[in-house]
């Protein structure tokens, strides 16, 4: 996942591989364990039904019930959207899916594409049509629109440090700038990306979102005021977030 640009979603692995391997045996090997959770990934019907993990064997149907019928009144509610997906992963310790942290929205989407990605490399590995598994594994950074390398500035290398204050930035960055962007990170290189909405950079009437970051009006006029988001005053937010931690800081051209 962090290769994924995805940290800080391994209890949502763990409730992939829960889901996976508890009704079987355990897979004989990681090549299988990692396929199968891709599979599952690409091709369970997460825009119809929710993923039920029973980790004791202890949920009975009328749990089981229960769960869907929570599920159908959050979908109602317009939680799921027709034109993406959502993990809606739910067990007997969390039965209506509000406690386990998981990608949303486009970052789902995108993150489903990835599985069937994986799927198409680890068929084209065994059939002997791949040099190895660096494509795998590999991420074109010219998804994102900034880069942040983030690092101490003397040279001191604490990982352990650095990845807690990284995950810091992050929860940061995600409470102040989503209405405008994505946030991705990979924690093991320090690595965060921003992806903006685009929709968020439409003309729009002022609101509470919009209000919440810097943002030009285009109109004085009250009654049809109209503003877009300040690119130039993000950027500058988005170093004054890290707080001196960003080592370097990438535009990603398009």
């Amino acid at each position: 996942m962090a290769s994924q640009m995805f940290s800080g979603y391994d209890e949502f692995v763990e409730h992939l591989a829960s889901a996976v391997f508890l009704p079987s045996a355990a897979p004989t090997s990681s090549h299988a364990g990692f396929t199968h959770m891709c599979r599952l990934l690409a091709t369970f019907d997460w825009r119809s039904e929710p993923l039920i993990v029973d980790f004791d064997g202890k949920i009975s149907d009328a749990e089981k019930l229960r769960m869907r019928q929570s599920f159908e009144a959050r979908a109602e509610e317009g939680e799921h959207r027709s034109t993406g997906v959502s993990f809606w992963i739910t067990s007997r310790f969390d039965p209506h899916a509000r406690l386990l942290p998981t990608p949303l929205g486009v970052a789902a989407t995108w993150l489903q594409q990835r599985a069937v990605f994986a799927l198409d490399v680890c068929h084209r590995h065994l059939l002997g049509l791949s040099s190895g598994w660096k494509d795998l594994f590999a991420v074109d950074m010219s998804f994102f629109d900034m880069v942040i390398k983030c690092g101490r500035r003397d040279g001191v290398k604490e990982d352990a440090a650095l990845e807690a204050t990284s995950q810091i930035v992050v929860r940061k960055l995600r409470t102040h700038l989503n209405p405008v962007c994505l946030v991705f990170c990979n924690a093991q290189n320090h690595t965060i990306a921003l992806k903006w909405r685009p929709h968020a950079f439409l003309p729009q009437p002022t609101s509470v979102l919009v209000g919440a970051v810097p943002h030009l009006l285009l109109s004085r006029d009250e009654a049809s005021q109209m503003c877009v988001p300040d690119i130039l005053y993000l950027t500058s937010a988005v170093a004054s977030l890290t707080e001196g931690l960003a080592t370097e800081v990438t535009i990603v051209s398009a």
